[in-house]
């Protein structure tokens, strides 16, 4: 849920409409501290028994449509048919909107995995132990007919660590995925501005 939140709060930064649509558990609050917009969010808990026409219906006004795990065919909540994924991808193309899917999804133009590697404590000790204040989550993005994207993020508590500390980050390039050191001067402390810490999302406290 990390990542679709992080992607809702972006996308309502920038000023889109969004639906979410099967997703009575997704934390709102989070969403909101990650910066999303709550005005411009609207919410579909239990989209009845065909989740797909609900999202088809939205997808004609909203700029972005979420649709939830259990999002599949009928009342079992079978696979999508590739014919009503092919229809909903067609129609969010003739209105320039756009599909998000917690789940598989036949013809999907992009796919976005994410795995947590670690998680941070606090205070500081042996792992398994103390209050969780932190994971660093690796995501792989992979389209049709593109290179494979990949990118190792640290999400945190708000005013975890210090200026120390960033300075120590390891800095992983999205595009290739190899880890360098942060430079620094043991003589001359580098300034906020010069440093270069990786991308970090805020976690709901």
């Amino acid at each position: 849920m990390t990542v679709a939140m992080a992607i809702i709060a972006e996308a309502t930064r920038a000023g889109s409409t969004v639906a979410l649509v099967g997703l009575p558990r997704l934390n709102l609050a989070a969403a909101m501290d990650m910066g999303a917009d709550l005005d411009l969010v609207a919410v579909v808990s239990e989209p009845g028994a065909d989740p797909l026409e609900v999202a088809g219906v939205l997808l004609d006004g909203i700029d972005l449509v979420v649709l939830g795990p259990d999002a599949g065919y009928g009342r079992r909540r079978g696979p999508v048919p590739p014919a009503r994924a092919r229809v909903l991808a067609g129609r969010a193309r003739k209105q320039s909107s756009a599909l998000l899917v917690l789940g598989d999804w036949p013809g999907s133009a992009v796919r976005i995995a994410s795995e947590v590697t670690e998680y941070q404590h606090v205070p500081a000790r042996r792992s398994g132990y103390g209050r969780i204040g932190g994971f660093g989550v690796e995501v792989r993005v992979t389209a049709s007919g593109a290179r494979p994207v990949s990118g190792r993020f640290e999400l945190r508590t708000p005013g975890m660590g210090d200026a120390e500390d960033e300075r120590n980050l390891m800095l992983v390039s999205a595009d290739d995925g190899r880890s360098r050191q942060a430079p620094q001067k043991p003589s001359e402390p580098q300034k906020p501005s010069e440093l270069q810490p990786r991308p970090v999302l805020a976690v709901a406290n």
